[in-house]
């Protein structure tokens, strides 16, 4: 027991003598370890935000796809279908899906006017011309009854580049400049409206007045 006494009574002394290196000692440790909890709490928080930033751009690429898909157009088909009239379609639907909606074609029908595989614009207007229609058509080089408003004009709102490179006067790149024009001005209020497109003058117009129509 006095050797235990002893020794306590030594470290007892020793801490009273050394008490300030204690607590500096002390003091150097609560540093230390705060450095590293801040550090360490930096480190968690950079990884958070870096995670949601990534997760923020998945999320708005992938909510801009579902909602070009979900974006719905409306559709107007008539002449030699079953259920002719105005249907809502998926923005990426094309025309042969249309003319199932409508019941399908009639007997009547002359399929070869028809390009199925195209795809639809909102509001267009399809018609399915008869045989006897078809075959008094004096153009049957392009199978653009979707694109036409009648089985030999063209269509200004709704032809694709194909199509109104049927135009005369009007290639490739007055065709996609037409294009370009109907995607930033808005669909052609009337055929007139077609020489406001670099390249088509007074005298182009002339030209293909008789085959245009809105």
């Amino acid at each position: 027991m006095k050797k235990l006494e002893i020794e306590l009574g030594r470290i007892i002394e020793f801490y009273k003598e050394n008490i300030k290196l204690f607590k500096i000692a002390t003091v150097i440790i609560i540093v230390i370890v705060a450095v590293l909890i801040f550090a360490f709490s930096r480190r968690d928080e950079q990884i958070v935000i870096s995670d949601n930033t990534d997760n923020s751009g998945i999320k708005t690429e992938e909510s801009n796809i579902t909602s070009n898909e979900n974006k719905k157009f409306f559709v107007d088909i008539s002449g030699e279908v079953n259920k002719p009239g105005v249907y809502e379609v998926s923005s990426n639907s094309r025309v042969f899906q249309i003319i199932e909606m409508a019941g399908g074609t009639t007997k009547k029908a002359a399929l070869d006017a028809v390009n199925g595989a195209e795809i639809i614009n909102d509001g267009q207007k399809i018609i399915i011309p008869s045989i006897e229609e078809y075959n008094d058509s004096s153009d049957k080089s392009e199978p653009n009854a979707n694109s036409v408003s009648s089985c030999n004009k063209v269509n200004i709102n709704t032809a694709d580049a194909t199509t109104l490179q049927t135009l005369t006067g009007v290639g490739p790149v007055t065709a996609q400049k037409i294009i370009d024009y109907r995607n930033e001005k808005g669909k052609f209020k009337s055929k007139e409206d077609i020489k406001n497109v670099s390249g088509i003058g007074d005298k182009t117009y002339a030209k293909m007045e008789t085959e245009l129509t809105i």
